[in-house]
């Protein structure tokens, strides 16, 4: 079986857990702006605590240094926000997301489909432990 999209921008820690980053999969769920993307986050992670998880096991906050106006005299370096995403997470998100985004609209499954593919996600549901992220 070919490997999906989801799966091609996992991430995996030093600790060898996987993770995705919320700026990676904004875009696979048709998000054209990450600033419109994070009510879908915050919904995600409600539904994370009313399912009895500690939120912070799934969506560990993170930041990143990118580069702006790169290749002109003002280019610099400017600090972002991010996410570091379980599986769980991802699956939340997608489930909370804009109806009206055509991929998940048409696709509302593709992280359950992963999660068959790779029981992985059912340990992740009942894992206590913490996700280690670092960029």
């Amino acid at each position: 079986m070919a490997e999906n999209i989801f799966e091609k921008i996992k991430k995996i820690n030093e600790y060898g857990q996987e993770y995705w980053r919320a700026r990676d999969l904004y875009k696979l769920l048709g998000y054209t702006e990450y600033g419109k993307f994070l009510p879908a986050i915050e919904r995600a992670k409600t539904a994370c605590k009313n399912s009895g998880q500690n939120v912070e096991d799934h969506f560990a906050g993170a930041s990143e240094m990118i580069t702006i106006a790169t290749g002109t005299r003002r280019e610099t370096k400017r600090e972002v926000n991010d996410y570091g995403l379980s599986r769980y997470a991802c699956y939340l998100i997608a489930q909370n997301g804009d109806p009206r985004k055509e991929e998940i609209r048409n696709d509302e499954a593709w992280p359950r489909q992963a999660r068959i593919v790779n029981s992985s996600f059912y340990k992740k549901i009942s894992y206590a432990g913490i996700l280690h992220i670092d960029f």
